[in-house]
C-alpha cells in the first residue's frame, strides 16, 4: 500500500514574513484530508514579531536551516512513497524533493510553477525562500545546499509560469541549465508546455 502523509510545514523565516505560518495551516484546513493520511505539523516557532538577524547574508540562516533538516529527520522516519506538503513559502518544498529524490531517483522529474526563480544566491537575495531550487542543484545558499543529501540534475526540472525574469535571475537559469517557460501570455496550451 502506498504510504501518504501530509507535512505542514510553517516555515516563516525563509521569507521573513509572519503571515506564512498562518498560510501553511489555511491551506493544510482547506485541503481535504482523506484518513489513510497521516498529518505530522512541524514544531516551528510561531512569529512574535522579532527582527530576524542575516547570518551569511540570509535572513535566519541558522533558523531556516534547523527547520529544513527537522523536515528531512520526519521525512527519514515516517518513510512516505508520496508527500503533500503544506507550508508558508517555496523552501518547505526543499526537504520532501530532496527525500523523493533519494527514494526515485532519476525516476522523479519535478514540473515548478512559480512565477519567480527560485535559484537565487545570498549575493542577489537575503531570503532563504529565493533560494530553494539552487539548493536542490547544488547551488544556492552554500549553508543549505549542502544538507541536500541527494542533489538534482538540471534536466530533471521544467520551470513554468516564470514572469519575465531579470537578467541576473535569466543568468542564473541559463548557468544552472534549466529548463524554463516564460508566462508572457494569459494561457499557455499543452503543446507550449
Amino acid at each position: 500500500m502506498t504510504k501518504t502523509i501530509r507535512l505542514i510545514a510553517p516555515d516563516w523565516q525563509g521569507g521573513n514574513k509572519q503571515a506564512y505560518y498562518f498560510g501553511a495551516e489555511l491551506l493544510s484546513w482547506l485541503a481535504p484530508n482523506h484518513n489513510s493520511q497521516k498529518e505530522i505539523t512541524l514544531d516551528i516557532e510561531k512569529p512574535k514579531n522579532e527582527v530576524l538577524e542575516k547570518e551569511n547574508g540570509v535572513v535566519a540562516q541558522s533558523i531556516v536551516k534547523q527547520n529544513v533538516s527537522m523536515a528531512a529527520e520526519v521525512l527519514k522516519s515516517e518513510l512516505p512513497d508520496k508527500i503533500i506538503t503544506f507550508g508558508g513559502n517555496c523552501l518547505v518544498s526543499q526537504a520532501p524533493f530532496d527525500y523523493l529524490h533519494g527514494k526515485y531517483g532519476k525516476d522523479l522529474g519535478v514540473i515548478w510553477i512559480d512565477s519567480h526563480p527560485d535559484v537565487s544566491t545570498p549575493k542577489e537575495h537575503h531570503h532563504e525562500h529565493a533560494m530553494v531550487l539552487g539548493n536542490l542543484l547544488g547551488a544556492g545558499d552554500p549553508e543549505l545546499s549542502k544538507i541536500v543529501e541527494f542533489p538534482f540534475d538540471s534536466d530533471q526540472f521544467l520551470y513554468v509560469g516564470l514572469q519575465k525574469p531579470l537578467d541576473v535571475e535569466v543568468e542564473l537559469l541559463e548557468g544552472l541549465h534549466l529548463n524554463y517557460i516564460v508566462q508572457d501570455k494569459e494561457n499557455l496550451k499543452m503543446g507550449e508546455i
